[in-house]
């Protein structure tokens, strides 16, 4: 007979199986989709308020008729960032 807890982790209820070994294995490759789902969930909420901050002020973009120098230096940091971590955080290096 084989019996199913639910136990809180916090984003996600881990499933407990008991009196058989075949579906405990089964927790590794939860564990591993859970924080794969954990990471993917911080990093696009991360991106969200960062384009947000970017894209919502026309002052760090403009500073009068020419264009504000801090802008273009803060998106090329967050574009860096994207291709060289953030990606490979989600697809894998």
């Amino acid at each position: 007979m084989v019996t199913l807890d639910l136990h809180n982790t916090g984003m996600t209820f881990q499933p407990e199986f008991h009196d058989c070994e075949t579906l405990s294995r089964l927790r590794w490759l939860y564990d591993v989709w859970a924080s794969y789902l954990r990471t993917t969930v911080e990093t696009l909420v991360a991106w969200r308020f960062e384009t947000v901050d970017i894209l919502g002020s026309s002052d760090l973009w403009f500073q009068g008729d020419l264009i504000n120098m801090l802008g273009v230096r803060i998106f090329y940091q967050y574009q860096s960032r994207l291709l060289q971590s953030d990606f490979s955080a989600l697809l894998g290096p």
